[in-house]
């Protein structure tokens, strides 16, 4: 099962690249494990709970293929990625007949490879979806209730959001201080990408800046290129 932090295993050979992809993923508020051989991922596998495995082809000590059967063989259900730079055809179908559930090919987007490790947990764990979310924040001198889509503030009236107002801060909330990617704050929120939902997000900011403005130990920034920030 997972819960608001998802039990990642990076299996990555180049350990700059590893650490891009795991403070990538440690920012979506994962709780990511990097390895950079077949060997030790396994003997993490076995020592530790992990939800899913992001794992590179081609390791120093071997075939990463042969890592994902001996851990297809401990484990029917681990929901398993492989990422590698082979795209020919036959490449991809050995990696999917190794026991893989998906295959994606270098380079890839993150915000796709994000979106596909979400749909095999979704699957995975149809229950426990993000169970452990929090229904209240405290944000400043606000306390903002998910479940009923409230702001509220000691001595002024209680401001009720919309439900796009509401889970656009929620994915604010639950990056606090970190950086909310734009890509995925309109996947999770408006659930695809397009010039529209993009306008309208940036109109929802606006209407979330003003209500929270009345604090000035609040604010929420735009991060050139990247996205937004949510400051307390």
């Amino acid at each position: 099962m997972y819960g608001n932090e998802p039990q990642l295993l990076l299996v990555e050979k180049d350990l700059n690249y590893g650490n891009l992809l795991k403070g990538y993923f440690q920012a979506l508020h994962f709780n990511v494990v990097m390895s950079m051989n077949s060997e030790d991922a396994f003997q993490t596998y076995v020592s530790q709970h992990f939800d899913i495995g992001v794992i590179e082809a081609n390791l120093p000590d071997g075939n990463g293929l042969t890592l994902v059967s001996r851990l297809r063989e401990r484990n029917a259900n681990f929901p398993i990625i492989i990422v590698s730079e082979l795209t020919d055809q036959e490449s991809v179908l050995n990696g999917l007949r190794s026991g893989a559930d998906d295959y994606m090919k270098k380079p890839f987007d993150s915000e796709e490879l994000t979106l596909r490790i979400y749909a095999l947990l979704r699957l995975a764990y149809p229950i426990q979806r993000f169970s452990n979310t929090p229904s209240m924040f405290k944000i400043g001198s606000f306390t903002f209730d998910v479940v009923h889509q409230t702001l509220q503030r000691a001595g002024a009236p209680e401001v009720r959001l919309t439900a796009k107002e509401s889970e656009l801060l929620k994915q604010l909330a639950l990056h606090v201080n970190k950086v909310l990617p734009r890509e995925y704050a309109l996947k999770t929120v408006w659930e695809e990408f397009s010039t529209f939902n993009a306008r309208s997000m940036d109109v929802y900011i606006t209407k979330l800046r003003k209500i929270l403005s009345v604090d000035p130990s609040v604010e929420i920034l735009n991060v050139r290129g990247k996205g937004f920030k949510l400051v307390v």
